[in-house]
């Protein structure tokens, strides 16, 4: 999710977290609080539920890698700066 999302008071609020390739989710925080996941433990998109949500909400998603990434060692120089 992506900026402010308008809820009506007292409602619930699901929605669905998809990890890029290469990584998972760590964890799922509202308000600092960590949030459980509706879905199996395998399965590697999980869906989440805001209960009742009465008041501004926070949502933070935290995620990691799953393998390491290679060093990068390639560099190129143009017009005499070198990327």
């Amino acid at each position: 999710m992506t900026g402010s999302k308008k809820v009506t008071i007292g409602d619930d609020v699901t929605f669905t977290v998809k990890p890029g390739i290469k990584y998972s989710i760590e964890k799922v925080t509202v308000n600092d609080n960590e949030l459980t996941s509706n879905s199996d433990a395998d399965d590697k998109n999980k869906s989440y539920t805001l209960e009742d949500v009465k008041e501004d909400t926070e949502v933070v998603i935290t995620t990691s890698t799953e393998v390491e990434h290679p060093e990068f060692t390639y560099s190129e120089t143009i017009n005499g700066v070198t990327v």
